[in-house]
């Protein structure tokens, strides 16, 4: 459903759904949340979405330091187009303490939390577009990147993150919270409504920022394209069955 929604299913989606011969979904979140939703008596196509790097040709440095002794870019970053479901609202009356760096263009309504988060000496705003040389640089930083989302079936970023190692906490929703859980890093996981919950997720992606990114390694082989997509996953695609 669009994010903004407050019915429980949107009729478009429901009528795609009637007329299709078979769906496909990019993740497992994505699928059950769709089934819940419209029902699971169609035929379906699970190809979950692969990592998504700035650059194609981009490989992650194979020296790393161990450690975090020091951050590029203050304490938290969030990155992505600022939208109200993503919930940069948190830094508002929350995490004071904190070097906050948010890089993203805004949504046309969300103009009065954009201006008094800019007014906040802890919060540091890029509303833009980030060129595609700064944003590779940025994802290939020592940082701790936030996912404060209200709700979210999926998210790209997520993909981007797997891409580059890069480090960060989560609201436990949609794919970003499947994935945590999945993969045994739901201590990176916290409420959006509890600073404290949100301190500790980002203390412990500090003090274990090395063996974090060892297992977003791990977990970046399921992620490749070449293990999603064979020939026979293709064919699976325009079968009738």
């Amino acid at each position: 459903i669009p994010h903004d929604s407050k019915s429980e299913k949107y009729f478009p989606f429901l009528l795609i759904k009637k007329i299709s011969s078979k769906l496909v979904f990019v993740s497992k979140y994505t699928k059950d949340d769709f089934n819940d939703r419209y029902g699971d008596k169609k035929p379906s196509v699970l190809i979950n979405h692969g990592i998504m790097p700035v650059f194609p040709s981009y490989r992650q440095p194979s020296e790393e330091k161990s450690g975090l002794d020091r951050l590029c870019y203050g304490d938290i970053v969030f990155w992505g187009r600022v939208e109200k479901y993503k919930g940069v609202d948190i830094f508002e009356n929350m995490l004071s303490d904190f070097d906050v760096y948010i890089f993203g263009k805004w949504a046309g309504d969300l103009e009065n939390l954009r201006l008094d988060l800019y007014k906040r000496p802890n919060v540091n705003l890029t509303d833009a577009y980030l060129n595609s040389t700064f944003l590779d640089e940025l994802l290939g930083s020592k940082t701790i990147f936030v996912l404060p989302y209200r709700a979210a079936t999926q998210s790209g970023v997520l993909y981007s993150f797997l891409a580059y190692g890069a480090v960060f906490i989560s609201t436990d929703v949609g794919e970003n919270g499947r994935f945590l859980n999945e993969y045994g890093l739901k201590d990176l996981l916290f409420d959006r409504d509890d600073e404290e919950s949100i301190v500790r997720a980002y203390n412990y992606a500090y003090y274990n920022y090395s063996a974090i990114k060892t297992e977003l390694e791990k977990a970046k082989e399921d992620y490749m394209w070449h293990n999603l997509v064979d020939g026979e996953t293709v064919k699976s695609l325009y079968s009738l069955e």
